[in-house]
């Protein structure tokens, strides 16, 4: 049996272990290839090594080490082409633009979010990423969204709650 593509590769950053390895399963079982990590200076270090290999950042704004925003600004400066998205559990999206308008961010998804947003915000960016078609063979090049793959028990079930 020949195994499948990944869609995309995705680096998820979330200093919370369970919402990270929960986000990293859900994507998986999705077949996207992904990396977690729980310390932003550590995701930073590697991806230094292997920007080239990722189509997006997914990245919880506040953490400890590297805020998601001092990730964003690496991350695009490191690769201009790799897609951010910065999840909170605060609406920033409207003020952000007025209060860091230097920072390049794709894309923020609000906590708590039902797993089905954090999928659909990532394939809307990733099928806009340059990336995809140079990361042959890392990635599929064929339509993402005819071959997606819907998510079974955890369709419904995973939602991403903040810890305060």
């Amino acid at each position: 049996m020949t195994e499948s593509k990944p869609i995309a590769n995705i680096l998820i950053i979330d200093d919370e272990s369970d919402v990270a390895s929960v986000i990293e399963a859900g994507l998986r079982r999705n077949e996207f290839a992904t990396n977690a990590f729980t310390d932003s200076i550590k995701a930073m270090n590697h991806f230094q090594l292997h920007s080239r290999e990722y189509c997006a950042v997914l990245s919880d704004i506040r953490m400890p080490g590297k805020t998601g925003f001092q990730v964003a600004r690496e991350a695009k400066k490191t690769n201009p082409d790799v897609k951010v998205i910065l999840m909170s559990a605060f609406e920033i999206k409207e003020e952000f633009q007025k209060v860091m308008p230097s920072t390049q961010v794709d894309d923020f998804i609000t906590k708590p979010a039902h797993f089905e947003e954090i999928k659909s915000v990532l394939l809307k960016h990733v099928g806009q990423s340059s990336l995809l078609a140079a990361m042959l063979p890392r990635c599929r090049t064929d339509p993402i969204y005819t071959r997606f793959q819907y998510m079974t028990a955890y369709q419904f079930s995973i939602y991403i709650t903040p810890s305060f």
